[in-house]
């Protein structure tokens, strides 16, 4: 038995890679047909030789020609096995592929049109924060400046007194007149518009206390007595401390402003 195509007898080594005529059972390699062994398995059903195909379809693959029964039906280059069909089915089958892939390109770029737009209005309101933000920081730094000179006019006036031992029930405006008679100066309760202890910044020493009296010469005066008075010269328990009493320092505005400007 022979290779209609080669003329070769030899299919020992080739058994596995040639197929039988399905008429009359001639084995054609499949080497002869530029064929693999998967292409080979499909068409063992279909395969007719050069020989046997007189009317039957004629498919190309690559360079030969390979005959298959046009009733059993034929495979080509565009479905699995990797053969191609006749050259009208063939172009067919590659302008749909091309119209489809025409189709697949318009709806992305449709979808990366509606993206680009959302980009755009998204960019846009982005600027507007941007701007919003800017223009509230703005408010904000005056504001706060409002408030600090507000809060220093306020302080002008006031006394701070360190070193007063905390005593549970104290009475502080009873406190600060004994004070105020030990250091020389008279006053009474009803001069005092305001007082209390303010946070320590040393959790170890007794709170600050902060005092406002309604007349500001009675804070000169007092201060320019310059008292030296201990906690015991006031009657107050424990050991004995050194009880001081300044004005609040106040920054100026300028400087308040450029340390607020300087922290946002």
């Amino acid at each position: 038995m022979e290779c209609p195509l080669c003329r070769s007898s030899n299919f020992k080594k080739s058994k596995n890679l040639s197929i039988r005529c399905i008429k009359c059972g001639v084995w054609t390699h499949g080497s002869c047909l530029s064929l693999r062994e998967s292409e080979l398995t499909k068409l063992q059903s279909t395969f007719l030789c050069c020989n046997c195909n007189t009317t039957s379809e004629v498919i190309t693959s690559k360079s030969l020609e390979v005959i298959v029964d046009p009733e059993m039906g034929s495979i080509g280059n565009s479905g699995p096995s990797g053969l191609t069909t006749s050259n009208g089915d063939s172009d067919t089958n590659k302008l749909d592929i091309i119209v489809r892939e025409v189709s697949r390109l318009k709806t992305i770029e449709e979808k990366v049109g509606a993206i680009d737009a959302k980009f755009t209005v998204l960019d846009s309101r982005l600027t507007v924060t941007e701007v919003t933000f800017q223009e509230n920081s703005e408010k904000i730094t005056q504001l706060e400046l409002a408030n600090e000179e507000l809060l220093q006019y306020i302080r002008k006036d006031n006394l701070e007194i360190n070193g007063v031992p905390e005593v549970p029930g104290e009475n502080l405006r009873q406190l600060f007149v004994d004070f105020s008679k030990v250091a020389g100066f008279n006053c009474e309760t009803r001069d005092i518009q305001n007082i209390h202890r303010v946070p320590s910044r040393n959790p170890k020493k007794p709170r600050p206390i902060i005092v406002k009296l309604f007349y500001p010469h009675q804070k000169q005066e007092l201060l320019g007595l310059k008292p030296r008075i201990t906690s015991s010269q006031l009657g107050l328990p424990g050991p004995d401390q050194k009880i001081f009493i300044s004005a609040i320092i106040l920054l100026p505005i300028k400087e308040t402003s450029s340390l607020k400007q300087g922290s946002l």
